[in-house]
């Protein structure tokens, strides 16, 4: 299987991502499973493009935000020209688009357009002091 460079991230950092990016988590997947309790509890998906300027320089703060919230929060990068079905699925026609899923699939936010690294940042934070109450 050849893998795609993901968009706004580096190959000097050996990421790669699959062609196909996975669907969120649903919820008849995740339900009554014990692996509810482990794993991350939030999924930001990133859907952006490599031709896309702005993606480009969105994609490493988002990279960097979800790695601050490692266990709690899984970066996903989507390239919308590699999965135009999960991309039409959530109606994504702006890039870079940045949809953060539970981990029974529900949306919990959509960010559209270039985003501050800050907004992000706050998002998730609020969203880990929601699952600690």
């Amino acid at each position: 299987v050849l893998l795609a460079p993901v968009p706004g991230h580096s190959q000097a950092e050996s990421e790669t991502m699959p062609p196909q990016a996975p669907d969120p988590p649903s919820p008849q997947a995740s339900a009554g499973t014990e692996q509810q309790s482990s794993g991350p509890t939030v999924f930001v998906y990133e859907f952006s493009a490599h031709w896309c300027p702005s993606c480009r320089k969105l994609g490493p703060l988002v990279k960097q935000t979800t790695r601050k919230y490692k266990g709690f929060a899984k970066l996903v990068p989507v390239d919308v020209d590699h999965n135009q079905d999960l991309s039409r699925r959530f109606n994504i026609a702006q890039i870079p688009t940045v949809m953060i899923f539970d981990k029974n699939g529900r949306v919990l936010n959509r960010l559209i357009g270039y985003q501050q690294g800050e907004q992000l940042d706050e998002i998730l934070d609020h969203y880990k002091k929601q699952s600690l109450a």
